[in-house]
């Protein structure tokens, strides 16, 4: 019996070595066309955030704009949770098995549908709290228009993660830069239109857009 063990030991040891492969880099050329791209975006989006509070700063009272900075906190600090984590998850699972992605992302999407959907409905349900919170119980009308974008989050995490797994940079550096120009547009369009429920819902609605 002794002697059977020890001859399953390099038996077990070739096959690991056989069932694991060996890992490979991507192309150089690859990596550098992703790294373009996707930098390129992250400056647009810098450029866009800067130009949206810029511009909303003057179109809106002091007031209207520090309850607009409130209400966007309070939902970002959620969507970062949303947006990082999601968008990791799916892509590490994507880019191990390109030729099974489809299943990351359909299982993805019945998860964050049921969590997503979760937390957006309890946030509407706490909002006249966190209003009451922050000793203003105007802003929980703001707050119920900003749960949109939490929704929309929820799902468009997915779809990044997805494309980034596979790999597509520059629709992935293109779905960015249309979502900051989306923001841009709707936030400060409607909220010269509007005032501070246009702003909110201006970004509730780009978020919309870009899923």
């Amino acid at each position: 019996m002794l002697l059977k063990v020890k001859d399953i030991f390099p038996s077990m040891r070739e096959a690991m070595k056989t069932s694991i492969p060996e890992p490979t880099l991507s192309q150089p050329s690859q990596v550098g066309n992703g790294a373009f791209w996707l930098t390129v975006s992250k400056l647009y989006f810098l450029a866009a955030g800067y130009a949206l509070f810029f511009l909303l700063s003057r179109i809106l009272s002091p007031e209207d704009f520090g309850a607009y900075s409130v209400v966007v906190a309070s939902v970002s600090i959620l969507n970062m949770v949303f947006i990082t984590g999601t968008i990791q998850a799916v892509s590490k699972l994507v880019s191990e098995e390109p030729e099974h992605g489809w299943l990351v992302h359909r299982t993805a999407m019945r998860l964050q549908a049921m969590a997503g959907i979760g937390i957006f409905l309890l946030f509407n349900l706490v909002a006249p709290l966190l209003a009451g919170f922050y000793r203003d119980p105007s802003l929980a009308p703001y707050i119920h228009i900003s749960s949109l974008i939490l929704l929309a989050y929820c799902f468009y995490g997915i779809q990044v993660g997805y494309i980034n797994g596979l790999r597509i940079f520059p629709l992935q550096a293109g779905l960015d830069i249309t979502f900051s120009t989306l923001k841009l547009c709707g936030v400060v369009g409607m909220g010269a239109l509007l005032g501070l429920g246009g702003a909110v819902g201006g970004f509730a609605a780009a978020s919309l857009a870009v899923l």
